[in-house]
């Protein structure tokens, strides 16, 4: 057969089957594709076992027992969640590894961290969620919330059907290891073995000593035997590890819900007449019109004048800046409603996204105005764990806006939004968890104090200090103020003598109790001890403390 160019070549069957399956595969290559993805055997759609991954299984399940059966503090936890995604990445069967695993990895350490210094049950789930989260990126999901959530309600299921793999595939097992390698290993350990006995035998003194030792071994063999054989608790405990680990190694909803979910608007050729157009313009228009009207109200009457005494403080900085923080939620909402469907294929586009843009730069001055609104409050009578998780929540609102408006202008579609979102609100409450926030309040306020404004001290008389920032009180010990003076000195007399005990508490516990803020504050306050012995008396401690509270409660 002649070939163009003077080419050669095998000779190919031109029977009309077989050319109806060439034309069929040349015109249609990505529904070939995703047929023979579906109909792949089991035992190719499955990775292989293998050594890696029974390591880690049995790594797990001891990290499990050691961090969490035998637990007594948040340190545990800290090894766990610091532990788990080494483990998870040695032995996990896949490893279709994402670069979003990085940014999780670094969550975990973060956690872990905070965890050790001074941990609390909230970074216990967060810790949870994002092992979770670690798992999927190495089985090549990307780690949204909505699959996370899937994920983690999936892992008994995984779990199980990772369990019914590793049964079947122990009849055939597809790891094999050469007979050298055991005859490398197993050889010389016989040959030592053997030898060495010989020895032994060979000389009377370490005869006996040798078979003394080996008379207790067996003497004492049941007893040994009884104390590691694990109670039934435990070996229920020990399945538990078991299953989780391999269904967060081997999840069952590796694909279906990220790579089957578009996540960007296509659109048609042709432009379209949207039905809605004039509603969205107009309700635009209304809103943009009254955020004007408000937004000059709000800056004359908060930003430009002197707050009046009697100035009530609760109602506009603090229940009026979560009214305003709600606003800009809702604006949120509100763009994302309008820019979807066909308006995004009507020839006014443009007038839409203008009349949008207008509006966004009105929000992000509604957003300075609840900032304003926040800090008049801080300026009243100082910082609090409430007014900087207000802060945090109001910058969440501000990116989560954003957000909006770059779905808006790339055209991407509401599950792209509603994923960006979560992921903003779940990264927001990580951030709040681990900073040490009352280091950041009591640090605001002890300030304050010492700059002469007494009205901060409220948060320290009447708001309970956590232990990661009693150190940054023994400044206030040289307070020109009296009272200010006696109250914090009574109160670190108190805190002084329970950190100590809940120091002995935690060593009597062993290692898994371990945190390090106490060590590193008992360690800060045991050189100011004699400062306040005057106060060892209970009745004066207390007498002193309600003192310090009634004149602190004045500035509430």
């Amino acid at each position: 057969m002649d070939f163009p160019d003077g080419q050669q070549g095998e000779a190919i069957d031109t029977s009309p089957g077989q050319q109806l399956v060439s034309t069929f595969s040349s015109e249609h290559p990505t529904e070939i594709k995703e047929f023979v993805a579906k109909n792949k055997p089991d035992s190719e759609e499955k990775p292989a076992l293998s050594w890696r991954e029974f390591v880690g299984v049995g790594l797990m399940v001891a990290l499990c027992d050691l961090t969490i059966y035998h637990a007594k503090g948040f340190a545990a936890a800290a090894c766990l969640f610091a532990a788990a995604p080494i483990i998870l990445s040695f032995s996990a069967p896949r490893r279709r590894w994402r670069h979003h695993g990085w940014f999780v990895a670094a969550m975990t350490a973060l956690l872990s961290l905070r965890l050790l210094w001074a941990g609390s049950v909230a970074m216990v789930v967060y810790g949870a969620a994002v092992t979770v989260a670690f798992a999927m990126t190495l089985s090549g999901m990307r780690p949204f919330l909505l699959e996370g959530f899937a994920t983690a309600v999936m892992t008994t299921l995984s779990g199980l059907d990772g369990l019914i793999h590793y049964v079947r595939s122990g009849s055939r097992p597809r790891v094999s290891v050469p007979r050298t390698r055991w005859m490398n290993i197993g050889l010389p350990l016989f040959a030592g073995i053997s030898f060495g006995i010989i020895f032994i035998l060979a000389n009377p003194d370490l005869s006996i000593a040798f078979g003394e030792h080996l008379n207790w071994v067996f003497s004492n063999l049941h007893t040994l035997l009884i104390e590691a054989v694990p109670n039934p608790g435990r070996l229920v405990f020990w399945c538990a590890a078991l299953w989780i680990t391999v269904g967060l190694l081997r999840p069952v909803i590796s694909t279906q819900l990220t790579e089957d979910s578009p996540e960007d608007v296509v659109l048609g050729k042709d432009s379209r007449v949207a039905v809605h157009y004039e509603a969205f313009r107009n309700t635009l228009i209304t809103l943009i019109g009254l955020f004007g009207i408000y937004l000059v109200f709000e800056f004359s009457t908060l930003w430009f004048r002197e707050i009046p005494v009697g100035f009530y403080y609760a109602g506009y900085a603090h229940e009026g800046a979560g009214w305003l923080t709600a606003a800009l939620a809702l604006a949120s909402v509100t763009l994302s409603a309008v820019f979807r469907g066909d308006v995004l294929a009507d020839s006014r586009l443009r007038m839409l996204n203008r009349l949008a843009w207008i509006w966004a730069i009105q929000n992000l001055l509604l957003a300075l105005a609840v900032y304003n609104r926040l800090w008049i409050y801080v300026g009243f009578n100082g910082m609090t764990q409430l007014r900087v998780f207000g802060f945090f929540g109001v910058t969440t609102v501000v990116v989560g806006f954003i957000v909006v408006l770059y779905k808006i202008r790339k055209s991407r579609n509401f599950l792209w939004l509603v994923r960006r979102d979560l992921w903003t609100a779940f990264v927001a409450c990580f951030l709040f968890l681990i900073t040490p926030v009352d280091q950041i309040v009591v640090s605001y306020n002890v300030r304050r104090v010492m700059a002469g404004d007494p009205a901060a001290c409220m948060q320290i008389g009447v708001k309970k200090t956590d232990t990661e920032a009693l150190a940054l009180l023994l400044p206030l010990l040289d307070c020109d103020d009296p009272e200010i003076r006696q109250g914090v000195t009574a109160l670190l007399a108190k805190r002084h003598k329970q950190l100590k005990s809940l120091v002995e508490t935690q060593q009597q516990l062993g290692w898994t109790a371990f945190q390090w803020a106490d060590h590193s504050m008992l360690a800060q306050l045991e050189p100011h001890a004699d400062r306040w012995t005057q106060f060892d008396d209970k009745d004066k401690q207390q007498q002193a403390l309600a003192r310090f509270y009634d004149y602190a409660y004045q500035w509430y």
